[in-house]
């Protein structure tokens, strides 16, 4: 069975990179080397590399084995302050053969939830070779650049959640993925493991639904939005005509902030073609998985997205009609969204920060 793709944090590395940097090169038996000026970022990943082994190399396949990873992350040592940029100690490679999660310091903050959005600072090591790969730890705390996303397994996995749920803000801690095997992965290349030192930075709780006015649009051939046991259904009017420019039709006009380009959205969504056909909804998720966090107005969603929900107020429902492109366009997205397809989607904007 193929691996899955591993939880990598967005804008860590590009594909183009850990393709690039995930080569098995062996270095020499106890070599040692601090990897301050590799990546950007404060933080060090002070290593000493020892003759290679088969943990995170190229071999066909990787067993896991979950008591020499446990043994392999005690091994890990952390620089003591919790505040800065950390210095992360260990051999490699490091014996990391699944995926394994440990707290390091336990912080004094707020409580730690399911569903909230967080703040972490995090340093991105290679298990095998110890280079640092990212971070977002500055100099000092001033250039210091957390990464905040919805606090979800969708986000970051079970194990993690599971052991951050009820700890609190300024806990650091460990996460290890394992590498894989050419045999396991989805591309048929091998990839080494990495080594995550993180630190929450902040949490902040987001409502579960929208608040503000509703807004009865007037435009007839719009496609209308009604909620169905707690969900939203589409209805397409005979007298709809594919758009040649974005349309954004507030349905209920939110009475929070105005969202900024480069702030992050924590959303809810659902997306159909022109046909009624639903291609992908977050309501359809369970619990906190049905809230959606990503930067905007950055080009990290589709651009009538980008341009559709810049400029408009938290708490707001909206209705976009996307022309294709402004959507995936020519190419479509998988076998769910043929070339060329104008999009429908509702959106709740739940907060931005």
């Amino acid at each position: 069975m193929k691996s899955s793709v591993r939880l990598i944090l967005p804008l860590v590395v590009c594909p183009a990179l850990l393709l690039a940097g995930c080569s098995a090169a062996s270095e020499p038996a106890q070599s040692s080397q601090s990897s301050e000026s590799s990546a950007g970022g404060g933080g060090v990943c002070d290593v000493t590399v020892r003759e290679s082994s088969e943990s995170g190399q190229s071999g066909s396949v990787i067993e896991p084995d979950e008591a020499a990873t446990s043994a392999a992350m005690d091994t890990v040592t952390l620089s003591k302050d919790v505040a800065a940029a950390p210095t992360a100690t260990f051999d490699a490679p490091l014996d990391v053969t699944t995926e394994a999660v440990r707290i390091t310091d336990q912080g004094d903050g707020d409580t730690i939830e399911d569903g909230q959005i967080i703040s972490v600072n995090y340093m991105v090591c290679d298990i095998v070779t110890g280079e640092k790969m990212y971070s977002t730890w500055g100099a000092n705390a001033d250039e210091d650049s957390p990464f905040s996303t919805s606090f979800t397994s969708s986000a970051f996995g079970e194990m993690v959640v599971n052991a951050l749920t009820g700890e609190k803000v300024g806990t650091r801690f460990l996460w290890a993925q394992p590498g894989y095997g050419a045999d396991q992965s989805y591309t048929g290349v091998a990839s080494n493991g990495y080594l995550y030192v993180m630190s929450v930075a902040g949490v902040k709780s987001i409502p579960d639904e929208i608040s503000g006015t509703e807004i009865k649009s007037t435009d007839k051939n719009l496609p209308t939005i009604d909620f169905e046991n707690g969900k939203p259904a589409v209805t397409i009017p005979d007298t709809f005509v594919a758009p040649t420019e974005l349309v954004v039709q507030p349905l209920v006009e939110g009475d929070g902030e105005t969202v900024e380009a480069g702030q992050t959205v924590a959303v809810k969504y659902t997306g159909w073609l022109t046909d009624g056909t639903q291609f992908d909804s977050s309501w359809d998720q369970t619990g906190s998985d049905q809230v959606v966090s990503f930067p905007i107005g950055q080009g990290n969603v589709i651009s009538g997205w980008d341009k559709g929900l810049v400029g408009q107020k938290v708490g707001s429902r909206l209705l976009l009609v996307i022309p294709s492109e402004m959507g995936y366009g020519e190419n479509g997205s998988g076998t769910v969204i043929p070339p060329n397809s104008d999009l429908v989607f509702v959106v709740d904007i739940l907060a931005a920060y």
